[in-house]
């Protein structure tokens, strides 16, 4: 009887240290994919303006297409979960408020987007989408430090913040080429110089 209530107690303390394997690594997912999405906001913007300065214009459209897709799948699977992503859905308020407020942000930017896509390259609509994005990076960003929060109580908070800075890497890679081709574009050129003179600054000194 002993031997059987000490296998049960075995038994129950392996499946928790298996949950407790999981929840980790689903964090760390959570917290990469999230961190994806911030460089995201600024690919799309960058394949935006190669197609406006005509530079293999199919190609990004194409690119333009499966990124949005990719972006839009990936936030409803860090609200609601997705198991393909292997992403599931947020308990914690604070990131689900500052997802929800991504949400909205995302919707219209995705109509410019979408603006784009069907052959709308005016002036009006380039300026509004580099407008635009910084927002929507901004407020992904807020949630990323968010869930680095809640990370680093589940493991130690240096991976978490390591996820994090890593995908801050590769949306500055992504940021600094749309500014390049923003001064390109001639749009906003004192500010955009700016911006990317500080990006680089940003990047280097990571």
């Amino acid at each position: 009887m002993k031997y059987i209530k000490f296998m049960f107690l075995v038994v129950i303390v392996l499946s928790l240290a298996a949950n407790a394997a999981i929840s980790k690594q689903d964090m760390a997912n959570t917290i990469n994919k999230a961190g994806k999405q911030r460089m995201l906001t600024q690919k799309m913007t960058k394949e935006v303006l190669f197609i406006a300065l005509n530079v293999d214009v199919e190609m990004n459209r194409d690119e333009l297409e499966s990124t949005i897709e990719l972006f839009d799948k990936t936030l409803q699977g860090l609200i609601n979960g997705d198991s393909y992503l292997g992403l599931v859905a947020t308990k914690n308020a604070d990131i689900l408020a500052k997802l929800k407020q991504v949400e909205s942000l995302w919707k219209h930017f995705q109509e410019n987007l979408n603006a784009v896509q069907e052959g709308n390259l005016s002036p009006n609509i380039l300026a509004i989408i580099s407008e635009q994005n910084i927002p929507l990076l901004h407020k992904m960003d807020e949630a990323v430090k968010t869930y680095e929060k809640e990370g680093g109580s589940i493991f130690e908070p240096n991976l978490a913040k390591i996820i994090n800075k890593a995908g801050k890497q590769r949306m500055l890679i992504q940021k600094m080429t749309k500014e390049l081709l923003l001064i390109a574009k001639k749009i906003d050129l004192a500010a955009n110089k700016t911006n990317l003179a500080n990006s680089v600054f940003e990047f280097e000194t990571a």
